[in-house]
């Protein structure tokens, strides 16, 4: 026997979202082009909205996350004249990288030297981690990025040599303009491995 459950909805005319970008879209924009692309779509308080891929393709944006709608109501619905307000813009390489940290390794006996790197790290300084292979430094950076909630961009210095000149330079210039660019959007953490 087939079981039908109905959800009752709600029209409403404020939702304040989070948006996930795959590119630079303009500010002032994204609102309008979230209002548009949530027409007709069924939503609840915390729901995630991953958007088709003509839609993402065509105004660079991935999805939403919804903050707020309707506290008491099961699901609503966006009203045609309703407003969207964006609460923040992450890119979608930036959220990859954050989900990416969730994946740290758990470390033990390194509670102290976890201190004094969180605390460098938040007072703005740089920090070279040394040691022998395997003696924990990447997961060490790991958690740091996991509990701060600031992507992690690793680079194994070993695999930018190029046969031609100039090329290992180019693709070191890449991973800092990767680095530069998320650090903008609300820091970064960059790490350099494998440096002779």
């Amino acid at each position: 026997e087939e079981m039908v459950v109905k959800l009752l909805e709600e029209e409403v005319d404020l939702l304040e979202v989070s948006v996930v970008v795959l590119s630079k879209v303009k500010r002032g924009r994204q609102g309008d082009i979230v209002r548009q692309l949530l027409q007709g779509v069924v939503m609840t308080t915390g729901s995630c909205v991953r958007f088709s891929e003509v839609d993402r393709e065509r105004y660079q944006v991935h999805g939403v996350v919804v903050h707020s709608g309707l506290q008491h109501m099961e699901a609503f619905t966006l009203s045609s004249k309703g407003q969207v307000v964006v609460r923040e813009v992450l890119s979608k390489e930036r959220l990859d990288l954050l989900r990416e940290g969730k994946k740290s390794a758990r470390l033990g006996g390194v509670d102290e030297v976890y201190r004094q790197l969180r605390e460098a790290v938040e007072g703005g300084r740089n920090v070279l981690l040394s040691g022998p292979p395997g003696c924990g430094k990447s997961g060490l950076v790991a958690r740091l990025a996991d509990q701060t909630c600031v992507p992690l961009v690793s680079c194994n210095c070993s695999s930018l040599a190029r046969p031609e000149p100039g090329e290992a330079e180019g693709a070191l210039r890449e991973v800092f303009s990767v680095a530069g660019r998320l650090a903008r959007e609300g820091g970064v953490l960059l790490v350099l491995e494998g440096v002779e």
